[in-house]
């Protein structure tokens, strides 16, 4: 993949993330409610927030394959599964330090980035092709 290419999709990305944003606070915007702007519940807000982890799970998953040589195929699954588990004790720590008012806008920005990241990956990369069916 040439470098124009990579740019071309980190541009779309930022203004689909842009108008992403954009029309969410055009439609939730007149309905907030002024005197309890965290009107969403605290499951609700670290199922949001679950996207910061999901955006390293998504990172991690680029480097499957090297990591995979490194540590042996056989040991691969259980690195993988550690890794998962550290993500997300992280995720809840950091969900523990991070303000309220950050929790929501930063779950949004790593869902978003994570799926495209993840879109980035089975586009471009080919992950199955080392499949035969």
């Amino acid at each position: 993949m040439s470098n124009s290419q990579i740019l071309l999709v980190m541009v779309l990305h930022v203004a689909f993330f842009l108008t992403f944003l954009y029309v969410l606070g055009r439609i939730f915007g007149a309905r907030f409610d002024t005197r309890h702007p965290f009107g969403i519940s605290e499951g609700a807000r670290r199922m949001i927030f679950g996207g910061v982890p999901t955006l390293c799970l998504a990172a991690f998953m680029f480097k499957g394959e090297t990591v995979a040589h490194a540590v042996g195929e056989r040991a691969f699954p259980y690195v993988f599964f550690a890794v998962l588990a550290a993500y997300i004790l992280g995720g809840y720590i950091l969900y523990q330090c991070v303000p309220k008012r950050l929790v929501i806008p930063l779950g949004i920005a790593g869902w978003l980035t994570a799926l495209s990241l993840v879109l980035w990956l089975f586009v471009f990369t080919d992950p199955l092709q080392h499949f035969s069916f």
